[in-house]
């Protein structure tokens, strides 16, 4: 097996599952030692985008539903 070479799950072949399944913890955790967790690591987001405020309309100004059913 190649450990240059990240595999996602579905490229690797059941000779290589079989390969990791025999081995004894201690070869393992060698084997692990020589995985570059860098190119495993996730991408962090971006910053968030400023919300826009919606425009006013001076003609249709905010009137609350409380006001409308309260004036009823």
């Amino acid at each position: 097996m190649q450990l240059n070479q990240p595999f996602a799950i579905g490229d690797a072949s059941e000779d290589q599952y079989e390969r990791c399944g025999s081995f004894v913890t201690a070869s393992y955790a060698g084997w692990l030692r020589n995985v570059r967790l860098d190119s495993l690591k996730k991408h962090g987001r971006g910053p968030k985008k400023p919300l826009q405020k919606n425009p006013d309309d001076p003609k249709q100004p905010h009137v609350s539903t409380y006001k409308l059913l309260r004036d009823q």
